[in-house]
């Protein structure tokens, strides 16, 4: 966690799941978008969780390059030290994208923004390839590790699926801003588009609402990385020690 954000306080739909994981709970969508932070073309990237969670308690993950296997080899910690540091996993659940969308909503339909990087050809083979899944997970603390490394509980939830779907199935539809947005290293294996700049797709899909109060915005390489959107305060209110990241507060 950083000093920079409020911590929040576990709330009652996340604590009674760690008090009964063995109940088969029902995906609670509107509750697990509150006060989220939506990760996109995030691959295994932990770095969001190890410094906001506390900040976060609910963590959206959305990549269309990873596949099933490394998703629950990593999520589920079934190969070698994977999962999350400090903590056991007390619950998980698989499901699809069309469980939880509300009946009207439809895909966007990704056209050409002129003056913007776009690959659509690119972009629909991927999404011919893909293999949609998703996991919801929720991590428990474990009894050797003290409030001062994590939350008690943590929410997770990774989706195969592209970037501006996700956005728009999950939190347009409900009308739920995110807390924080990550954009760190995206398409570094498949970019069909530069959603860091201003003129991109992605910004047209999260534009549609209110922007996310907090961007954290990252990369490899050396030095750090100022906001990508213009609508956030060039100086950062916090420097994050890995990828080089940033957060950035959504100016008044």
């Amino acid at each position: 966690m950083i000093k920079e954000l409020p911590l929040l306080k576990t709330p009652d739909w996340l604590r009674k799941i760690g008090e009964n994981p063995n109940h088969d709970w029902e995906i609670p969508i509107n509750e697990l978008l509150k006060d989220s932070l939506y990760y996109p073309a995030c691959g295994f990237n932990g770095t969001p969780i190890k410094y906001l969670a506390g900040n976060v308690l609910s963590f959206v993950y959305a990549d269309y390059m990873s596949t099933i296997n490394e998703v629950r080899d990593n999520l589920l910690g079934t190969n070698g030290d994977r999962g999350l540091k400090g903590y056991e996993l007390t619950y998980q659940k698989e499901f699809q994208l069309s469980e939880i969308v509300l009946p009207n909503w439809q895909v966007p339909e990704i056209t050409k923004i002129e003056g913007a990087y776009m690959n659509i050809e690119k972009l629909n083979e991927r999404l011919s390839e893909m293999e949609e899944f998703a996991i919801w997970c929720v991590y428990k603390r474990k009894s050797e590790y003290d409030e001062k490394h994590g939350p008690e509980l943590i929410s997770l939830v990774y989706f195969i699926n592209e970037m501006n779907i996700i956005y728009d199935a999950l939190y347009n539809a409900n009308k739920i801003v995110p807390k924080v947005l990550v954009i760190i290293q995206p398409g570094a294996a498949c970019s069909w588009e530069n959603p860091k700049s201003n003129n991109s797709f992605f910004y047209y899909i999260v534009s549609q609402q209110k922007l996310p109060e907090y961007l954290i915005t990252g990369a490899f390489g050396s030095g750090y990385n100022y906001a990508c959107w213009n609508d956030y305060q060039r100086e950062p209110i916090a420097l994050l020690p890995e990828r080089y990241a940033t957060v950035s507060k959504l100016k008044k």
